[in-house]
């Protein structure tokens, strides 16, 4: 802005065109709709450019992947529930009320806005739970992150939301009574605390521990060979550029003011 105020304040060097753009791009950054997505924006790319960056790296770890996802909806799910007040008064102190050319409903500036507000959350929110559904539904992974056992181990730890998961999804491939009973000895042996799946795979392998894992054993391989590229996913990782770029060209109230 201090380019453009320069121009501004010294017209004698620059020509008219240069003037009247100058002026033109200061108003739409001091102007009330710039600054409140400026700040919107500003609160929501962070966590959804850091997910793109994980998912688009070419080395790829599921269950990091995962829990980034679930981490970034919660985060953006924490900022729908509890910044709007703030971003209100940063932007009314900063550029004042907006002017209405419209109100419909006889609504208050900060209603409509606030309601405007909530449509670009929901809009991502709505976005990252279809787009990464696929990505979601392969949680049980978790039953093998090699990092976790000993957390797996204390009483009433044991990973029961990736079991469901692994049931809803296989519920005809594996012997579940046997398979709970065979993680349990898996997570409470240091043995088999790893730093990778393929590590333990590997382990297990050369010591000839498979014949005591049957389940155990069909998990592993299951997860070994689940695609780290498929189609969906492919697809899926490039959805955050396509809800930035929709959300950037659609958003503003253009219908409602």
């Amino acid at each position: 802005m201090q380019f453009f105020e320069h121009i501004v304040e010294t017209p004698q060097r620059f020509d008219q065109k240069s003037i009247n753009e100058a002026q033109g791009f200061l108003l739409t950054l001091s102007g009330f709709d710039f600054n409140i997505f400026l700040q919107i924006y500003g609160l929501v790319f962070p966590f959804t450019q850091n997910l793109y960056n994980i998912l688009q790296s070419k080395s790829m770890d599921i269950l990091f992947c995962v829990k980034e996802i679930e981490t970034t909806m919660k985060k953006l799910e924490e900022i729908k529930t509890s910044k709007f007040s703030g971003i209100w008064k940063n932007v009314t102190e900063r550029c004042g009320m907006p002017t209405c050319r419209k109100v419909r409903f006889s609504l208050q500036p900060e209603v409509q806005y606030r309601a405007l507000f909530f449509e670009i959350m929901d809009t991502i929110l709505v976005q990252l739970k279809h787009r990464f559904k696929s990505v979601m539904d392969i949680g049980f992974v978790e039953l093998l992150d090699c990092k976790q056992f000993h957390f797996y181990n204390f009483v009433n730890n044991f990973p029961e939301r990736s079991f469901k998961c692994l049931q809803e999804m296989y519920k005809f491939r594996f012997e579940f009574s046997c398979l709970r009973s065979e993680l349990q000895v898996l997570y409470s042996h240091s043995d088999f605390r790893k730093n990778s799946i393929e590590e333990l795979h590997r382990y297990m392998c050369e010591n000839d521990l498979y014949g005591g894992f049957m389940e155990v054993h069909k998990l592993v391989i299951l997860v070994l060979i689940i695609p780290y590229s498929t189609a969906s996913v492919e697809h899926s990782f490039s959805a955050l550029k396509r809800v930035k770029t929709y959300l950037k060209k659609y958003s503003g109230p253009k219908e409602t003011f």
